[in-house]
């Protein structure tokens, strides 16, 4: 072969490795420097109608996210997790319509989530933990009706609440919302979420009632709510006793009252459940039913009245069989007890 055919083989080679690079990115870990001069993307930028993936996982890319990505309209595909990038994500983002998965997540992005990201109604993977993203999360989310995976966690300078609209992310499997500085309660329309197998709201600075609701997402499999302060109140639903598929139940660090549903005991199921830290949890642990104590530091009751017996509901003694009831929760005396010291006398006695 003479040195030019040498140099032509040579040269369809390179164009070879090069439009393979351009579908499948570089390898793992092997690219540094900023994204704007990445071959891999500048080759996109050059040819924008044939750019489908921009593939640059793991590897040391800096710099920001180039306003121009958004005029790659025909990537399917954006991941560019586990890298260095800084700054804001860019609202042109919303622009890459065709986009069914945007993995940004394990970086240093920051700013607010883009509410042009709304847009991306093709999306069925939306990953932004790990990185200091700030503001809230917009209620725009909730127009991704064909995401499978919002991951939002560890973004611990994100406020505000939990929008209710996420409730029509009717195709939603995962919802992660943990480490965040999120204030609020749970809503009750992610019950109507009934894909949802997994979801993690833990250490996040919820607070209010565990919403009955859930036992509406009967393919639930891992719950984890465990809190941080103020934590949720309130009883354990006994709806989640409808979950016959949940294998790990997290509500640990809460401020819980009441009993442990016996209904629980019947989810063949549930493998793990931790409930230590919630001082107002009492009475047996219902038969068939083992409490883990992996994240408790004396037990799998540590912080617990689990397996002591309740305090005994105080009725109005003026309306003995009426419904109006309190709970004397810091006294170990019966009804009768009370009614002779004249504690529990009418409904606006501060100890009903």
């Amino acid at each position: 072969m003479d040195v030019w055919g040498r140099s032509l083989q040579r040269l369809q080679r390179l164009v070879v490795f090069l439009h393979l690079l351009l579908l499948f990115g570089c390898p793992v870990g092997s690219l540094a420097g900023s994204l704007a001069s990445d071959a891999t993307y500048t080759a996109c930028l050059a040819a924008p109608s044939t750019c489908t993936t921009l593939a640059l996982t793991g590897n040391s890319l800096s710099g920001t996210i180039p306003t121009e990505m958004g005029e790659l309209t025909n990537l399917g595909e954006v991941a560019l997790q586990s890298n260095s990038l800084t700054g804001p994500i860019p609202t042109e983002m919303g622009k890459l319509t065709l986009a069914t998965t945007l993995a940004l997540q394990s970086n240093s992005l920051t700013g607010p989530i883009p509410t042009e990201m709304g847009k991306l109604t093709l999306a069925t993977t939306l990953a932004l933990q790990s990185n200091s993203l700030t503001s809230t999360i917009p209620t725009e989310m909730g127009k991704l009706s064909m995401v499978t995976e919002f991951s939002c966690q560890s973004n611990g300078v994100m406020t505000g609440t939990i929008p209710t609209e996420l409730g029509g992310l009717t195709e939603l499997q995962i919802l992660r919302l943990n480490n965040m500085d999120l204030s609020g309660s749970i809503p009750t329309e992610l019950g109507r979420l009934t894909d949802l197998t997994f979801v993690t709201l833990f250490q996040a600075k919820l607070s209010g009632v565990i919403p009955t609701e859930l036992g509406r997402a009967t393919k639930l499999t891992s719950i984890r709510i465990n809190g941080q302060a103020p934590g949720f109140t309130g009883p354990i639903p006994t709806e989640l006793g409808r979950l016959n598929v949940l294998k790990n139940l997290q509500i640990q660090h809460n401020a819980l009252t009441g009993t442990i549903p016996t209904e629980l005991a019947a989810v063949d199921s549930l493998t793990r459940m931790e409930a230590c830290s919630n001082e107002g949890l009492c009475g047996e642990v219902p038969a068939g039913l083992t409490l883990a104590a992996q994240s408790c530091s004396w037990g799998a009751t540590a912080s617990t009245k689990l397996g002591t017996t309740c305090p005994v509901a105080c009725c109005n003694v003026l309306r003995k069989n009426a419904i109006s009831c309190c709970w004397a929760s810091s006294l170990s005396k019966t009804w009768e007890e009370l009614a002779e010291e004249g504690m529990c006398k009418g409904d606006d006695n501060p100890a009903c």
